[in-house]
């Protein structure tokens, strides 16, 4: 009986240290499962993510915004890259190859780009006025600057990471140029307003667009004016057809002062074969003060 109880121990001492060996060796090996591998003694880590300027990483790292919205909310696109396509409208130079470029990206049916204007801070081959391109760039904010009559406007800022002249695509532009041939003119309190001319864009046979009208307004009344416009198109066959729009100027005219301006309408005429009545009303506080009426063939020229 003794002889078989010691053999008994003998036996489950050796399970047991066979179990003991197996955990050993299943640890280590959970051990070296979690470090990571190493060369010359230094851990083998993924290669870096930093971005760069290239063209393929800014494209990739774009996003496409509305101007308006990048406008309102300025703020919350600091530092992101857009993209935007348009027209260059200004060249400023600056040192070397470094460039401001004033760049309408707002399409119109014609294929022209007339409003929705950026600055652009642009290092590079020298661009130029009437240029379409396509860019990349930074936001870096809003600038303002003054217009040609004084008038301070702000527009989103970028700055250039990458951008492609695009070919200038005249093929389907029937953008005409109409001037009239005397001046239509009124004087109501004091203020005189001169229609001098405008540009019509035909787009189809019963379509087109009044793009801008020239004026001359003086004040010749005791008050400094600060006027705004209402344009107004009546078409003398089809009240369905007519239209307006009103439009600020961000000017102020004092006593016997007087400015000539091109007042961007961008306004849409459906019936363009039908004659018409332009009316170009001047406002100052919300009240009509002078005002000037015409019959015309928007694509002809005046009547």
């Amino acid at each position: 009986m003794i002889e078989q109880k010691s053999k008994w121990h003998e036996t489950w001492w050796g399970i047991l240290l066979i179990i003991f060996l197996g955990l050993f060796l299943f640890s280590a090996i959970l051990k070296n499962a979690e470090t990571p591998l190493t060369t010359n003694n230094s851990a083998i880590v993924p290669p870096s993510s930093e971005s760069s300027d290239s063209e393929v990483v800014v494209k990739f790292s774009s996003i496409t915004v509305l101007y308006d919205d990048l406008f309102r909310h300025n703020e919350k696109y600091i530092d992101k890259i857009v993209y935007f396509k348009g027209k260059i409208i200004q060249v400023a130079g600056s040192e070397g190859n470094d460039y401001v470029l004033r760049v309408a990206t707002k399409a119109f049916h014609s294929g022209d780009y007339l409003e929705d204007v950026i600055i652009v801070h642009y290092t590079g081959e020298r661009l130029l006025e009437g240029d379409l391109i396509d860019i990349w760039g930074r936001v870096e904010g809003l600038v303002t600057y003054e217009a040609v009559f004084g008038n301070e406007i702000t527009v989103p800022s970028l700055l250039a990471l990458h951008t492609e002249l695009k070919q200038k695509d005249t093929a389907h532009i029937t953008s005409s140029s109409v001037s009239s041939k005397k001046t239509y003119s009124r004087t109501q309190n004091g203020v005189t307003l001169s229609v001098v001319g405008y540009t019509f864009e035909k787009v189809s046979n019963n379509y087109g667009k009044l793009v801008s009208i020239d004026m001359t307004i003086k004040n010749m009344g005791s008050k400094t004016i600060n006027p705004d416009l209402l344009v107004r198109v009546e078409d003398k066959e089809n009240d369905d057809f007519t239209i307006q729009k009103e439009i600020g100027l961000d000017s102020w005219i004092g006593q016997d002062d007087s400015i000539e301006v091109q007042v961007i309408v961008d306004l849409g005429i459906a019936g363009i074969s039908n004659p018409k009545e332009l009316k170009v009303y001047v406002q100052n506080y919300g009240g009509i003060i002078s005002s000037v009426s015409f019959n015309t063939n928007l694509s002809a020229g005046f009547q």
